[in-house]
């Protein structure tokens, strides 16, 4: 049972034998969460804040009144509920991956120690 998470020599806390670059390792399950964080919470988000920005600077100019600030709240808070969700989804996904990594190496450690 062997995770491939990072190539190249095992660091503290990762799981290998000598020179061999399969394995799990802890700083390749950090980076894995990284690069989702990166990808889908920093560049989604900013990608739905430009595309909000856009769209109520674009009504200011043709619309006003009550209506055109509902439509602005109502947006502004739509847009930031999908953030919301986003952030969750990442924190229960980065929750399952920890609890994986702490499976695998229960289970190298029994292996171990049998």
């Amino acid at each position: 049972m062997a995770y491939v998470m990072d190539a190249g020599t095992a660091s503290s806390g990762d799981l290998s034998i000598n020179e061999m670059t399969t394995g799990m390792s802890v700083a390749g399950m950090e980076q894995y969460l990284e690069n989702i964080k990166a990808e889908v919470l920093t560049s989604v988000t900013n990608q739905l804040d430009t595309a909000r920005d856009e769209i109520i600077k674009s009504l200011k100019t043709a619309w006003v009144g009550q209506s055109e600030e509902r439509f602005e709240t109502l947006l502004t808070d739509a847009v930031e509920d999908v953030k919301t969700e986003l952030n969750a989804e990442y924190n229960a996904l980065a929750s399952r991956i920890s609890e994986l990594e702490n499976n695998y190496f229960n289970q190298e450690n029994a292996l171990i120690s049998e």
